[in-house]
Formats: C-alpha cells, structure tokens, sequence
C-alpha cells in the first residue's frame, strides 16, 4: 500500500504516483493506494473552493482588501500557498487589517494586528456569535441575494416543512406584490417576503429566514 498526500494525486500524477505505481506492479498486480488528505484537506476545501470559484485554491485580494478574517488555517504563511506570502506581506505593509481566530499563535497569528486565541472547537460558535450581531443586531445583509439566490424566503410550516405546491411539488414563497404565495421560480414573483407571516388554508407560515434569525438568537441565549 502507498500512503500518499494530495499533491502526488492531483498535480503530479503523472510525474510521481503513475510511475511509482508501475515500478512496483508485479503479474500480480499493483500496490493499492490511500490518501491521507482527504478529510482535512481536499473534501474539506478544494471541492468547496472548486463550486463555488473553479478554482482549487482560494485567498483574500490582497491587493485591495482592507481587513482578513482567518480562521483556523495558516493563511499566506504556509503550506504549498507561498505565492501568497509575499502579496500579504506587503498588504500588512500598507495598513491592512489581519484577525486570526486560532488556538495555536501560528505565523499568521504572529504577523497579525489581532491574534484572538480561541478554545480548540469553539470557532462554529464564534462565526454564530458573529453572524448573530451582523443579523438581528445592526441589520447588515444582502436582502436581494437572499431573496433570489438562496432558500430563505422558502415558506415553513408549524411541523418544519416547506409548503410545496401540490401540481409541481416545488417549495413556494409569498410575493409581497401580489399578496400570494407562489412556487419559488415563478417568473411573475415581484417581492419575495423574508419576514411576514401568512395564513395559507388555517395554517400559519413563515420564510425560513425568520427562523434563521431566531435560531441565532437562541444560540446567544444558550451561551449566557
């Protein structure tokens, strides 16, 4: 068996683990092969990055952004991203502002303006803490994104459903315009409604992004 990382398997087959593979081949067959990236590393980024970016490794525009984020990950200064080290250096020479939430003061921890040295695990709990004061708190979010691009003005039952329509079975949503509910792509939508709620035969419903909002506000709660 060959144990292997992820660059002999997705940037140099040809040059390393083809031929590996064939020296050690007998009549009998080939060593089978196991990478140990996977989990870590491939599935839990580069598939991502690649569906959302087509790319299969993603960065801050260091030559334009004023402040980065960093959670969990050496970013810039390690890794096989050293094309990186250099456009960030010289960001934090012009001002830029760099925030690592990390367990570990790594060498990104090291260059930062704020190193914030966080329980291991807890970095879910920070993004909600965040995104819980970015929402309820002052507001801030794309309303238009979220109506056309994502499932949050989907409508949602008393049993946690969404209301389908019952010809396409498509989740609907209510057009403010029209005061109805409609099936989510239906071209004559005029405003999709993020926060009503509305009597749809007896029953109450309400789009998901309700229910997002309020589940943040409980994870505020459950914290004190």
């Amino acid at each position: 068996m060959i144990q292997h990382g992820i660059t002999p398997t997705t940037q140099i087959v040809p040059l390393f683990l083809a031929p590996l593979l064939s020296s050690l081949g007998t009549e009998k067959g080939i060593p089978q092969t196991s990478v140990s990236s996977a989990a870590h590393c491939g599935n839990a980024g580069h598939f991502i990055n690649a569906l959302n970016y087509a790319s299969f490794v993603i960065g801050p525009d260091w030559k334009y952004t004023n402040y980065v984020i960093v959670f969990g990950t050496n970013s810039a200064f390690g890794g096989f991203m050293q094309w990186a080290s250099r456009l960030a250096s010289d960001a934090l020479k012009r001002g830029i502002k760099l925030v690592v939430f990390d367990p570990v003061s790594n060498n990104s921890a090291s260059h930062a303006t704020e190193w914030i040295p966080i329980i291991p695990g807890t970095d879910g709990a920070v993004a909600l803490a965040m995104l819980n004061v970015i929402v309820n708190d002052l507001g801030i979010y794309d309303a238009e994104y979220l109506k056309k691009k994502t499932n949050a003005p989907y409508l949602i039952g008393p049993d946690g459903h969404y209301i389908r329509d019952k010809a396409t079975n498509k989740p609907q949503v209510w057009d403010n315009k029209a005061s109805a509910a409609k099936v989510f792509n239906d071209p004559s939508i005029g405003d999709y409604d993020l926060d009503g709620r509305h009597e749809i035969n007896g029953i109450v419903y309400q789009p998901s992004w309700i229910l997002f909002k309020e589940n943040l506000k409980s994870i505020r709660l459950k914290s004190i």
